[in-house]
């Protein structure tokens, strides 16, 4: 049976770290077998629909998870999604697929259970001798994620965003990582909790605090609307700033000064933290902002 992720797709790199390889790599592109720009990939089949379910550890944190399916769990045959999930997984359990939220005008949220798809990377001498132990790493930390039960989040109705891939594995969850990453259209964050956890506080960035209900296991937090317009601001600004043709050792280091500013600003549009509390409110867990030491990193989780 065709599932609702099967089909043709484009799959690039996520857009930040499109950014990161193409610019300091355009001049070193005449690598053999390399080119320039960002690389890219097509995908001729969609993620396969795995067999059995989720590891009994996992189904046993999430209440959503372990109720029986309904009609509202199920994805529409064509959807807006499909490429954005052929791109994050290599495999996906169809029978766990979970509406988790949905808001009164009509806007749906689902949760995609699955295995992760390792990143497609260009090989290490086609990037800059600087750059290859970032690359290596990221390698590294995407063939063990490929091998990780995650889950991805569905938007349908939304607003379409351009940031980190909405999945996280299941192993992740205690971090809340997604909450202190970056969508940069201002689109909405949906996290999962394990059962226990009735909201969730957040602090920041500044005196702001939210407390978000969970619902089904999973939460929804939106960055108010003035830090998405700075973050928007910030990142045309990096986007547009294009290092010269052929820059100097001056002109290198003040796209370096230029780019750690605008991480420092950046990270001031961050939540300081969340803490997951119990329907009587105690504080079960408290998760701080992560520490991050590059601008990549804000964006390749």
């Amino acid at each position: 049976m065709r599932g609702p992720f099967g089909g043709i797709g484009l799959v690039a790199l996520p857009a930040a770290l499109c950014l990161w390889l193409a610019l300091p790599a355009a001049a070193e592109a005449k690598a053999s077998g390399c080119h320039s720009g960002a690389p890219v990939s097509i995908r001729e089949t969609g993620p396969a629909s795995l067999t059995g379910s989720l590891e009994a550890g996992i189904l046993a944190q999430y209440a959503v998870l372990r109720r029986p399916a309904m009609p509202s769990d199920s994805l529409p045959a064509i959807n807006p999604a499909a490429d954005t999930i052929e791109y994050s997984l290599s495999g996906y359990y169809e029978s766990e697929i979970r509406q988790v939220l949905a808001r009164p005008d009509g806007e749906r949220f689902f949760i995609v259970p699955g295995l992760p798809r390792a990143l497609d990377l260009p090989p290490l001498r086609c990037v800059p001798k600087k750059s290859r132990r970032s690359l290596q790493k990221l390698k590294e930390e995407s063939l063990k994620r490929s091998v990780e039960p995650a889950y991805c989040v569905v938007d349908l109705g939304g607003r379409p965003s351009i940031g980190p891939s909405a999945c996280v594995t299941f192993a992740e969850v205690p971090d809340s990582r997604r909450l202190f990453a970056l969508p940069l259209a201002g689109g909405p964050s949906v996290m999962l909790v394990p059962d226990g956890v009735s909201s969730v506080r957040v602090t920041g960035p500044g005196s702001l605090t939210q407390t978000l209900a969970v619902s089904e296991n999973a939460y929804l937090y939106e960055a108010p609307a003035s830090l998405v317009r700075r973050r928007e601001r910030l990142i045309r600004r990096l986007i547009e700033a294009e290092p010269k043709k052929h820059p100097t050792a001056a002109d290198r280091r003040r796209q370096e000064r230029a780019e750690h500013a605008a991480f420092l600003e950046l990270k001031q549009t961050e939540p300081l933290k969340a803490e997951w509390l119990a329907p009587s409110g105690e504080v079960l867990r408290t998760i701080g902002r992560p520490r991050s030491s590059s601008l990549l990193s804000l964006f390749v989780p």
